[in-house]
């Protein structure tokens, strides 16, 4: 009986024994073609900007050790249900996703959720904003504008021509703007679309009035140019031309006064000696009228007919204020209004052919501005 019962125990360990055996074996059957590890990882651009109707593209790029099986992109609000499949099952995807925004699409944020599967189906959620803004068109339509008006000796009765060319803002689209010096009656201009009075001629509907919306027309009103008591004011003054808007403001002198100028060059019939010698140079007239100290004046200067001309501080030599014209030493036609004037050795100069006659030069030494004119 003994004997019995210890065959009897020893069957039933080994029948234990087999059973873990096939439940081992089970096991590595059903994990079979389902290894275990973390969800896919990755980065998505994002935000993603764009208007109404625009091609967008979703980049980014998805990792897994084990392989991605496909990756899906939804936004309802954008009717987005996009779907990349892989039956390749590759460990690393850069995703190139490309998507036409709809038309209608209101403005705003657009949360895409962006997610990747692997061989495992854990998944990964991506966010990735699509904003969706309206950009205003900006209007560029001018390639030149000029100021008319009472700023400088003659008046609104002067002939067509004598106007003062705006410069282009190359950091603002559409706008363009001038310095420019204003005195008690001499506060008025208006803007320009050519070099004369018509076709185009901006003004205001009312210039009493500090709110007057711009018109274009001969007839609308100037422009005034506060008086703030300077001897000039100098004024920045902005104008754009595709919304008809303008500003101005002041600018207050932060150089020393130059209490002396003269004209050097070649061609004057009074100044036979002159021929480009500073110490025969021709001396302008400070504070012409009162007009300010920063303003210098010489009127009826007979010019031949092959004149050349620029500026210095002094006539005992060239230094140190050789005050010249802005680009290379070029032949010109009168007049020649708000000319940019450069300080330095070597500076170019204007040359005057065939136009003999008597002129008035001008000079703002604040400003290193020049207008020359036939009188």
């Amino acid at each position: 009986m003994k004997a019995f019962l210890n065959n009897l125990k020893m069957s039933m360990m080994a029948l234990m024994m087999l059973s873990m055996l096939v439940m081992v074996g089970c096991g590595d059957d059903d994990d079979e073609g389902t290894p275990e590890g973390p969800p896919p990882t990755g980065t998505f651009q994002s935000p993603i900007n764009a208007e109404a109707g625009d091609g967008i593209t979703f980049t980014g790029n998805v990792q897994d050790d084990f392989g991605i099986t496909g990756i899906t992109l939804t936004n309802a609000d954008l009717s987005l249900q996009g779907n990349i499949n892989l039956p390749d099952q590759p460990t690393n995807f850069d995703v190139s996703y490309n998507f036409t925004v709809p038309e209608n699409t209101p403005d705003g944020t657009y949360p895409v959720e962006i997610i990747a599967t692997n061989t495992s189906q854990k998944t990964t959620t991506f966010n990735v904003d699509v904003v969706v803004e309206t950009v205003d068109i900006i209007e560029d339509n001018f390639d030149a504008i000029w100021v008319a008006g009472g700023v400088l000796w003659w008046e609104w009765g002067t002939p067509e021509g004598y106007f003062y060319e705006m410069e282009k803002d190359p950091e603002n689209p559409g706008w363009f703007e001038i310095v420019l010096p204003s005195w008690e009656g001499f506060d008025e201009i208006k803007f320009l679309g050519q070099n004369a009075y018509a076709p185009n001629n901006w003004g205001l509907v009312d210039n009493t009035d500090p709110n007057s919306p711009m018109l274009n027309d001969e007839n609308s009103a100037t422009v005034i140019l506060p008086n703030t008591g300077g001897n000039p004011t100098y004024y920045r003054v902005r104008f754009n031309p595709n919304t008809e808007e303008y500003n101005y403001e002041e600018i207050v002198p932060d150089i020393e006064v130059q209490e002396t100028m003269f004209i050097v060059g070649s061609g004057f019939p009074d100044y036979p000696e002159l021929d480009w010698n500073p110490e025969a140079a021709i001396p302008m007239t400070q504070n012409p009228y009162e007009f300010g100290e920063y303003q210098f004046l010489v009127e009826g200067l007979q010019f031949s007919d092959n004149v050349a001309i620029k500026f210095i501080g002094q006539n005992d030599g060239w230094g140190p204020i050789d005050l010249g014209f802005d680009g290379e030493s070029r032949e010109v036609t009168g007049p020649q209004n708000w000319k940019i004037l450069v300080e330095g050795d070597g500076t170019a100069d204007l040359k005057f052919v065939d136009q003999a006659g008597t002129y008035t030069v001008y000079l703002d030494y604040f400003l290193k501005r020049a207008v020359i004119w036939p009188e």
